[in-house]
C-alpha cells in the first residue's frame, strides 16, 4: 500500500487489526534475520584467546634466545607469515620496528 493510500484511506476497525497483525509479522521476520547477524562470527582476525597467547609465548622464548625466524620455520610449528606477524608485534611492543 503506498503511503499516500494510507493518509486518505480510513481504516475500519477489522482492517486495522488486520494491518497490525501484518506489521508485527513483519516485525518477528526482522527481528530473526537480526539475530542471525547478531550471532554470527566477525569477520577478520580474532582477539588474542589462550591459544594465540601460547603461541606468542613460544615464538617469544624462540626469538629472544637469538633464533632466527628461518630457523624457528624449521623448528616450530609456525608458518613464516604467522612468525613474521609475531616478529612485528613483538617489534612494536619493544618499540624497535
Amino acid at each position: 500500500m503506498k503511503q499516500s493510500e494510507i493518509k486518505s484511506k480510513e481504516y475500519t476497525l477489522d482492517e486495522a487489526i488486520k494491518r497490525i497483525n501484518e506489521l508485527e509479522q513483519d516485525c518477528e521476520m526482522l527481528r530473526t534475520k537480526l539475530n542471525k547477524y547478531e550471532n554470527s562470527a566477525p569477520a577478520g582476525r580474532k582477539p588474542h584467546n589462550e591459544k594465540w597467547k601460547t603461541d606468542y609465548s613460544i615464538f617469544v622464548e624462540h626469538y629472544e634466545s637469538g633464533e632466527s625466524v628461518s630457523t624457528m620455520i624449521e623448528t616450530t610449528p609456525f608458518s613464516r607469515r604467522t612468525l613474521y606477524r609475531y616478529k612485528k608485534y613483538y617489534d612494536s611492543l619493544r618499540g624497535t620496528e
